[in-house]
């Protein structure tokens, strides 16, 4: 075991925590195989609101004849964050050294994470030593009008191997719990998709994770104190495979008190005639919290028949929706169809579904 995760912030306060994460093995450079340009989207973060803080994690792997600093363009939503990569944190794996680098960049992308929901990062990198971007996280800490909204948070960066057998427990310090969701989330990256780990958080019951590259696990939990254990293991396989060493990265706690956002979708009246339907739908925001980018969708076998878009519901209010769907035409007649109604508050997914049965 070697490598380190070290504090990148420990706060609590008013306002919402967004994270967004990136996982991946993209090759960058003047390579055979590789591609000298790489475009990854970030995630959602809500606009039209007030940005307090905006932290951006990268994690890369690059030869061990390579020396740092490596020269990549390296862009989020169109203004630059760097033109060098200048690592603060590494570790050796077996082949590469992986690399850990971290960026305020509420200075650069302040007015643009309150205006765009959807981010993109790109990294231009043209020289004969290959780079392999492996991870990116995106912190945004933001305040929305007239909502009551607190939270606890507490991320780790870095990196820390760990081979088969070996298990490491990180404490990352955080605070008295205060009545809200609380959740772990860390990015792992396996060598292997046959290697397999055991993740508990603060006494939960294990989660066994396997098959994958590399993953963002996150794992809800009810233990309230301020000292929160988070343990990786690496399990024995009988399997041999290499490389063998596994990193772990970008540990965060967080517990969120927000608002209640909640949506409900009612049938209210449904025509079927020569093989053809309607339906008036009723779709109600029985939450606390505004909800936006709402889409009412009408599925069958698995197939969407018809879709509008019904923008913002307020607390309390109501929005009426027609469909019309000819099923005649459709292989096999379903005997029953899906109202599904998906929107975003204070950064996170609210969906409800209704059924129509035959």
């Amino acid at each position: 075991m070697q490598g380190k995760l070290d504090k990148l912030v420990v706060e609590q306060g008013k306002g919402v925590v967004n994270v967004s994460r990136y996982t991946g093995r993209d090759l960058l450079g003047a390579v055979p195989g590789a591609s000298t340009r790489l475009g990854v989207w970030l995630g959602l973060t809500p606009a039209s609101n007030r940005v307090e803080k905006a932290l951006l994690t990268l994690g890369f792997e690059a030869p061990k004849d390579a020396t740092p600093p490596f020269r990549v363009k390296f862009m989020v939503d169109r203004s630059g964050i760097a033109r060098e990569l200048k690592p603060q944190l590494s570790v050796e794996l077996e082949d590469t050294i992986y690399y850990k680098v971290a960026y305020d960049v509420k200075p650069l992308l302040a007015d643009k994470l309150g205006r765009w929901h959807l981010h993109k990062a790109l990294f231009y990198y043209d020289m004969m030593s290959p780079l392999i971007i492996r991870d990116l996280s995106l912190v945004v800490v933001y305040n929305v009008e007239n909502v009551d909204a607190r939270y606890s948070f507490s991320m780790l960066t870095g990196g820390r191997t760990l081979e088969p057998g070996e298990v490491t427990v990180e404490y990352p310090p955080f605070y008295d719990y205060m009545g809200g969701q609380r959740e772990a989330s860390l990015i792992i990256h396996s060598p292997s998709t046959e290697a397999e780990f055991e993740v508990v958080v603060a006494g939960s019951s294990p989660r066994r994770i396997t098959g994958f590259e590399s993953t963002v696990l996150t794992m809800s939990f009810d233990y309230r104190g301020s000292l929160i254990p988070v343990s990786v293991r690496y399990l024995e396989g009988k399997r041999r495979y290499y490389p063998r060493k596994a990193v772990i990265t970008d540990l965060y706690l967080l517990e969120q008190l927000v608002p209640k956002s909640s949506l409900s979708v009612s049938i209210d009246h449904t025509e079927f005639s020569g093989g053809k339907i309607k339906v008036s739908i009723s779709i109600f925001n029985n939450g606390e919290s505004t909800i936006n980018n709402i889409i009412v969708s009408l599925m069958g076998l698995g197939a969407r028949l018809a879709r509008k878009k019904i923008g913002t519901l307020k607390p309390g209010e109501t929005r009426n929706v027609t469909f019309e769907a000819d099923l005649s035409r459709m292989p096999v007649r379903p005997s029953r169809l899906i109202v599904l109604a998906s929107g975003t508050a204070l950064g996170r997914r609210v969906e409800a579904t209704g059924e129509i049965n035959f």
